[in-house]
């Protein structure tokens, strides 16, 4: 059975499949609508309003796919080292630089000659990680100062002009270039505001963190500046109903289950785990997995003590289901689970 240990963040991942799919909606547009061939989508005097609005949008495209490569990124390093991080992201960033300059651009074209190479979102993005590898090893604040300074910033070196200058055009300007006879490449996507944007993300990614300390945000509604929640509700008055205690659980130790045995008392002992977990080790109860204890209701008993365990304890979902949905009242938790009889009653049982 699989197990996720790291639950992924559904926020990010339904961005990053709405941006994919708003790119592939333009990108569908550009390919096959005659329109793409005789003018601009946003040309207000010929466009309509559906495929001028299947390309305005777009323009949050490749901001987002650069600042959640930069959050992915702080993601990545949570669990590999520095330098672990910095060979992944120079190794990712080569080959999507590769990816657009021979992968993308033939399929665009199919023209195995590359008489055209155009540098765009995809090369963007692998020349920022490139220099993100430098930047990760920066203080997060000079990371977040520089991501802004340039951000901010580039706009005031419109006025500047080097024509002509290929790192010029690489950095800030776009322009086109004849590397070779009949041979052109455009960078059609300047680096300098994508690294920023990439880096950006990699800051952002601590408010991600586990660790982050919520009641730092100036907008919390308890500890922020201007707190909206200064006391507690009555629950009872805000839901309209009395509130309901959860009765306490009934538990039974290891040593109380290895009473029981000696004394042969009548009981039934549940085994709520998977199937490989009980080959492991068991202590000879009835196999009923907690995915399947809805199902297996007649097979529990009514009439005497019924004891029901997992691996540490856990078994109390299986036995709050039992007794809100099917009446139970004479279930009892195995306290510890079978970890806690192994250590303290038959050391001799294989621990996992």
């Amino acid at each position: 059975m699989t197990t996720i240990t790291k639950p992924r963040i559904q926020s990010i991942d339904l961005l990053k499949g709405l941006v994919m799919v708003i790119m592939a909606l333009d990108h569908t547009r550009d390919y096959f609508h005659y329109s793409a061939f005789f003018f601009d989508p946003t040309d207000l005097t010929q466009t309509t309003w559906p495929i001028f609005f299947t390309r305005f949008i777009t323009h949050f495209c490749a901001p987002a796919f650069s600042f959640l490569a930069g959050l992915s990124a702080f993601m990545i390093g949570k669990r590999k080292p520095l330098n672990e991080l910095s060979g992944f992201l120079f190794k990712r960033g080569l080959w999507l630089v590769f990816v657009e300059i021979i992968i993308i651009n033939f399929g665009w074209k199919f023209d195995v000659n590359f008489t055209h190479i155009g540098l765009q979102t995809i090369w963007s993005l692998g020349i920022s990680m490139i220099v993100l590898v430098g930047l990760i090893y920066l203080p997060k604040k000079a990371i977040l100062a520089f991501s802004l300074v340039i951000i901010f910033g580039h706009n005031l070196l419109d006025n500047i002009h080097f024509d002509g200058n290929f790192l010029w055009a690489m950095l800030h300007e776009r322009q086109k270039f004849e590397f070779a006879e009949g041979h052109t490449v455009i960078f059609a996507y300047s680096l300098l505001p994508w690294i920023a944007v990439m880096s950006l993300g990699y800051c952002f990614g601590s408010l991600y963190d586990s660790t982050f300390n919520i009641k730092k945000r100036d907008d919390n509604p308890v500890t922020g500046k201007n707190p909206t929640i200064t006391a507690l509700i009555d629950y009872e008055q805000f839901c309209g109903m009395k509130a309901v205690e959860e009765k306490p659980m009934r538990e039974i130790t290891a040593r109380e289950l290895y009473d029981l045995q000696v004394k042969g008392e009548p009981f039934q002992l549940i085994d709520v785990r998977e199937p490989n977990e009980y080959e492991i080790a068991n202590l000879g109860g009835e196999l009923i997995p907690l995915s399947s204890i809805g199902a297996n209701v007649d097979h529990i008993a009514r009439d005497k003590k019924v004891v029901v365990h997992c691996k540490m304890g856990g078994s109390a979902k299986a036995i709050r289901e039992l007794e809100e949905k099917y009446g139970f009242t004479n279930l009892y938790n195995l306290k510890g689970g079978i970890i806690a009889y192994i250590d303290e009653v038959d050391p001799a049982l294989t621990k996992y």
